[in-house]
């Protein structure tokens, strides 16, 4: 009972400082927005006039965003509609509905929104996520987007990088151009087979190298794959809801950091923060795709492979097993439709063994003892 008392007295104490903080950290927000200068601008609309001049960086939220003024720093924005038709000295963050630069941007341009529209210019690099892409105007760098469609009419300085759905481009770039845009799906049954083959391939030869050179972790998880199959699914899902949540949340908290730090000056903190939020993802990305694309389909192969090879003990077995369960899972999810469905479900499987395994990390399993009559278990 005792316990019960102190763990809910701590859960309280926990709840009241939060709360605390957020009182505080609210309440400093609004006394730097009015003690310095009318930098954070909030309301159903947000507008900086033509003749206006905001001699330092603009912060806005609100349905309507417009600067069609000159801004001398950096615009933070978020809104139903953003637009910037005057000129910023430095860099544009915006996140939106819809988003459209037709006026300059002297620094670098990261904008995320439903429609964008870049057709003024921009001198430093322009970073892009979003369904709608149109860039008409001058970039003075690099561009790099990742959208449903694209189209670039505009002139790039630099290099051009990003993955698409449709990407169409009339104008010019300086640089290299890298963008990947997803191929139409096999149509004949020849180019079925070819390209279930080709996937059959590249999985055997990066299961040979984990089976072998990674067999002390590969073999954790899977033991946890067929010991708790539910629990892995289990684990996988809440893994997957986890991580979704946590990019919500850190976007969220890069918004208030950006916020109230660029309030107190204290810039290169709101830079660090967004750097160490671009470096993690990408690191976070890169291991989900290696997971999903290839982690997945070997855990789910090997581990169906073991209900019918039991001794797989020597090197020709463990390849046996390799090859049988890829064979069977690339000829599956070739099928439409249920293809999708066993991917999801083994890359979910394949995480949460994962997750198990790394749980239960340094621990070990227990081997198991046989106890005969008359005999008493070994400590």
């Amino acid at each position: 009972m005792k316990r019960i008392d102190s763990t809910r007295s701590r859960r309280f104490s926990a709840s009241v400082a939060v709360g605390t903080v957020l009182a505080l950290l609210l309440a400093g927000v609004a006394f730097a927005a009015e003690e310095l200068g009318g930098k954070l601008r909030t309301g159903n609309s947000v507008t900086v006039g033509a003749d206006e001049t905001v001699a330092d960086n603009l912060y806005a939220f609100a349905g309507t965003v417009s600067v069609d003024g000159t801004v001398d720093g950096d615009v933070v924005a978020a809104g139903g509609n953003v637009s910037i038709d005057g000129i910023v000295t430095g860099d544009v963050l915006a996140s939106g509905g819809q988003i459209q630069i037709s006026g300059e941007v002297m620094g670098d341009a990261r904008l995320s929104g439903g429609q964008v529209s870049v057709t003024g210019d921009v001198g430093g690099d322009v970073a892009v996520v979003g369904g709608d892409i149109e860039l008409a105007g001058a970039v003075g760098a690099d561009v790099l987007f990742g959208a449903g469609q694209v189209r670039l009419t505009g002139e790039v300085a630099g290099n051009v990088f990003g993955s698409s759905g449709s990407y169409e481009r009339s104008g010019t770039i300086g640089g290299t151009e890298d963008v990947a845009v997803p191929q139409p799906e096999p149509t004949t049954f020849s180019d079925q087979v070819i390209s279930v083959v080709q996937r059959f391939v590249a999985l055997f030869l990066v299961g040979l190298v984990a089976v072998f050179a990674l067999r002390r972790p590969l073999e954790a998880v899977l033991t946890r794959a067929r010991t708790r199959p539910g629990a892995s699914l289990l684990y996988g899902l809440i893994f997957t809801a986890l991580l979704m949540a946590l990019l919500v949340l850190l976007i969220l908290a890069g918004i208030v950091v950006s916020v109230v730090f660029g309030l107190l000056g204290l810039g290169l903190l709101v830079g660090t923060f967004w750097f160490t939020f671009v470096v993690f993802w990408i690191l976070t990305g890169f291991t989900v795709f290696v997971l999903a694309v290839y982690g997945a389909p070997i855990v789910a192969a090997l581990t169906g492979a073991r209900l019918l090879l039991r001794n797989q003990e020597t090197a020709w077995m463990r390849i046996l097993a390799l090859a049988l369960g890829l064979i069977a899972l690339v000829i599956v999810t070739a099928i439409p439709v249920v293809g999708w469905v066993v991917g999801l479900l083994a890359f979910l499987y394949a995480a949460g063994a994962a997750v198990l395994a790394v749980r239960n990390f340094g621990a070990g399993d227990r081997p198991e003892v046989t106890v005969g009559k008359g005999e008493l278990p070994q400590p």
